[in-house]
């Protein structure tokens, strides 16, 4: 699966982000949601700012993750979407987000996300999804 994912080209994974945000503007609980958490892009992903445009264009809390440990992560606050594209990146090229008392969720329970929008390498029928093998994402339940 990840080698069909590496072969997708730019326009394709555009196309694709871009159809997701638009679905998701359709989902009650996203739409009405104050916080929304979402991964910030692998290449191999689709790209998320299309999500994190909408969200603050709708004064959405935006929370992204903060890579702890090898397994580990805890939500930050992001200041606005544009600043992605200065945030120093890590080993995978994912943007590493500030991380400092301000930003911290468990500093700022009021920002705890209504929606989590979690990345997946793949998802069958049931909405189960396929990740990279990290566990970053393995303990969020969704609805059933």
């Amino acid at each position: 699966m990840n080698k069909v994912l590496r072969a997708l080209s730019a326009n394709s994974r555009m196309e694709a982000s871009s159809s997701i945000a638009a679905a998701l503007q359709n989902v009650p609980a996203y739409r009405n949601a104050k916080s929304v958490a979402v991964f910030l892009s692998m290449k191999t992903e689709v790209d998320t700012t299309p999500i994190m445009k909408y969200c603050s264009s709708q004064s959405k809390t935006l929370l992204v993750p903060k890579i702890i440990s090898d397994c580990e992560f805890e939500l930050v606050t992001l200041d606005s979407y544009e600043s992605v594209d200065l945030l120093p990146k890590d080993k995978w090229g994912i943007p590493i987000p500030v991380y400092d008392d301000a930003h911290r969720m468990v500093e700022h329970p009021e920002c705890t996300p209504d929606v989590i929008i979690v990345p997946g390498v793949a998802f069958d029928r049931r909405c189960q999804r396929m990740g990279h093998g990290k566990g970053y994402y393995g303990e969020i339940k969704g609805p059933r």
